[in-house]
């Protein structure tokens, strides 16, 4: 792949300080419903390498600056790792549940609460607001130059 933006089922999930657009995992699916509680879920980030840790609250949050206002699902993380889970710049990051078949891509990491757990919203939400869906093919394809 050279030059423009490419859309592709990979992600990178060993952070080596590299800056190789190697992929060393991929998605299979995405999930049609919210993960479940205590479900084990992992997230991915540009700071940040992969880290973990277990879905402990489910709640509802709007985004009061659109219009019509933006109500989605969010899940609350309790991480295996709380000092490490996350810093600036992750948020965007594709939080997925682990498989060794592939990942199923969860949601969307948001960030934290003032207590240190991270948020992150429900991919159905995402997917059902903007009207997107999960590019699955092993074939990048150039979406922009």
């Amino acid at each position: 792949m050279s030059g423009g933006r490419y859309a592709t089922n990979g992600i990178k999930v060993v952070s080596d300080g590299s800056t190789s657009e190697v992929f060393d995992n991929h998605f299979i699916n995405a999930a049609s419903t919210s993960p479940a509680f205590s479900q084990v879920i992992c997230r991915v980030g540009i700071s940040t390498p992969k880290a973990c840790g277990r879905v402990i609250q489910k709640g509802f949050v709007s985004n009061n600056w659109e219009k019509p206002p933006f109500t989605r699902i969010v899940s609350v993380v309790v991480p295996d790792d709380s000092a490490n889970y996350s810093a600036g710049g992750d948020s965007g990051g594709a939080i997925y549940r682990p498989s060794s078949n592939g990942n199923v891509l969860t949601g969307i990491h948001v960030g934290k609460l003032g207590n240190g757990n991270p948020v992150f919203t429900d991919i159905i939400d995402v997917f059902n607001h903007y009207d997107l869906f999960l590019y699955t093919s092993s074939t990048p394809l150039k979406v922009a130059n």
